[in-house]
């Protein structure tokens, strides 16, 4: 009994030290696929063969998705930390203001593929967003997944800078103003 339990406790470490099943990469993005997106990635990783795209918007990206996101500088790879921000099925038009260092992944439908690929690939992309960007274009493929994982904080604009600084003015002026009271002592 002791050697079952030993014999089932020793495959059941073995399984879970196992690596989650990876998709293989067709092609190396790093040098071809900087320019799929305008604006230009800074780094890009894939083309891996299928969807890897797995999660939905809210949710917890999958391993897959950690992984390369990892090779980008985004997370340290441990899961149930990055989660997915938006969800788009075909285009890049995000509802959310992009702001600096972005990450997405894109999915290339099994139509037309980006680069020198067939469709059916997925690659990952850091990026500088800039200011407020709420849309993304592609040079290449037929785009039928998008994914984004983070972005910055979204930058106020100049009423908004105008308006504070007003706000704190009035705040000085009231304090400026206050009555003072004499205390005389007897």
């Amino acid at each position: 009994m002791k050697r079952l339990i030993l014999a089932s406790a020793i495959g059941m470490a073995a399984f879970a030290a196992a690596p989650s099943q990876a998709a293989d990469i067709v092609t190396d993005c790093v040098l071809l696929g900087i320019d799929d997106i305008v604006p230009n990635a800074e780094k890009c990783v894939g083309y891996y063969d299928k969807n890897v795209l797995k999660a939905s918007a809210g949710d917890f990206a999958k391993q897959e998705e950690v992984d390369a996101l990892k090779l980008l500088g985004l997370g340290d790879g441990t899961l149930g930390v990055i989660k997915v921000l938006e969800k788009l099925d075909n285009s890049g038009n995000f509802v959310r203001p992009l702001n600096g260092l972005t990450y997405i992944g894109v999915h290339y439908g099994a139509g037309n593929g980006p680069v020198a690929n067939n469709g059916g690939v997925t690659a990952f992309y850091r990026f500088n967003a800039g200011a407020n960007l709420d849309a993304i274009s592609f040079q290449n493929g037929s785009v039928s997944g998008v994914a984004l994982y983070a972005t910055g904080a979204a930058v106020p604009e100049p009423a908004a800078w105008a308006l504070m600084l007003g706000g704190f003015g009035l705040l000085g002026a009231s304090m400026r103003r206050r009555q003072r009271t004499t205390v005389t002592f007897a």
